[in-house]
């Protein structure tokens, strides 16, 4: 819901040739997937994988793909991004267009209870 009304807000507005970030918080995977365990009443991950065993998965992945034509479902990026930390700032739309973005608890529980109610 935020991306909308900021969308509604700049097009609404005069502000023309802007780029803008729009991340209401920096987390990292491990972080995602214990929110997510909590809000479905799973228990959260509790190993980290090492790396070369999901190279390993890759490779067996593009074999599976190359050879009985299976849709890849772990990439090199995949991988890549799992083990880096990269943190965005939104404070250029936040001061632009004095957005406070809702908090990530709020929209989570948000998430879920529709996903829940859907299913």
């Amino acid at each position: 819901l935020d991306v909308v009304q900021i969308m509604i807000q700049t097009m609404e507005s005069s502000i023309t040739k802007n780029r803008f970030i729009l991340v209401g918080k920096n987390c990292s995977y491990q972080e995602l997937m214990t929110q997510f365990a909590t809000a479905f009443n799973n228990k959260h991950p509790q190993k980290a994988i090492a790396k070369w065993k999901l190279n390993l998965a890759n490779k067996i992945d593009w074999f599976l793909h190359t050879f009985f034509r299976t849709t890849r479902k772990l990439s090199k990026s995949t991988i890549n991004s799992l083990y880096s930390k990269k943190h965005y700032s939104s404070k250029k739309i936040e001061s632009t267009l004095n957005f406070e973005f809702t908090p990530f608890k709020k929209t989570l529980s948000r998430v879920v209870g529709d996903y829940k109610s859907e299913s």
